[in-house]
């Protein structure tokens, strides 16, 4: 079992709007989402502009077989 929480993204646009006003264990007081999780949100806002991260991939790796790999080496080299 995992201690993960899926934050909603207009709880984050609040947390970094929050943030301009009041200390983080002020927020973490008020929201009840722990420090360390403002921190992350609001290191995130301040690197990037926004407290959003895109995942590079998304769905199961796959993978790949001898006939797969076989056939695309075929589509490089006809």
């Amino acid at each position: 079992m995992s201690n993960y929480c899926y934050i909603p993204p207009e709880q984050k646009d609040m947390i970094c709007c929050l943030s301009l006003t009041l200390k983080t264990h002020e927020i973490a007081y008020h929201t009840g989402i722990s420090i360390r999780t403002i921190q992350r949100v609001i290191g995130q806002w301040q690197k990037v502009g926004h407290a959003f991260r895109k995942p590079l991939w998304t769905g199961r790796p796959q993978a790949f077989t001898g006939y797969h790999i076989s056939a695309s080496a075929r589509l490089k080299n006809p």
